[in-house]
């Protein structure tokens, strides 16, 4: 049987921060996933408020996170 490694992490990325998504220690554990070919899932309070995700206050971080999530074959 082939075995395959599975990481489990929570990530929560504040609303007011002025860093720009993802946080860079997110994104840096996300490569090492990569390059080791672990099996990630995340759960993450991201503080990107869009109407798709039925959001009635919406914000501009929900393009920087669908931006990374595309750029890092993420699915959410």
């Amino acid at each position: 049987m082939d075995r395959k490694m599975v990481d489990v992490c929570s990530a929560h990325l504040p609303y007011d921060s002025q860093d720009p998504l993802p946080a860079k220690d997110f994104e840096e554990f996300l490569r090492y996933c990569e390059t080791d070919n672990i099996y990630l899932v995340v759960g993450c309070d991201c503080n990107a408020q869009y109407n798709v995700w039925s959001s009635t206050n919406c914000n501009s971080r929900w393009e920087d996170l669908v931006e990374f999530q595309i750029s890092s074959n993420l699915e959410i």
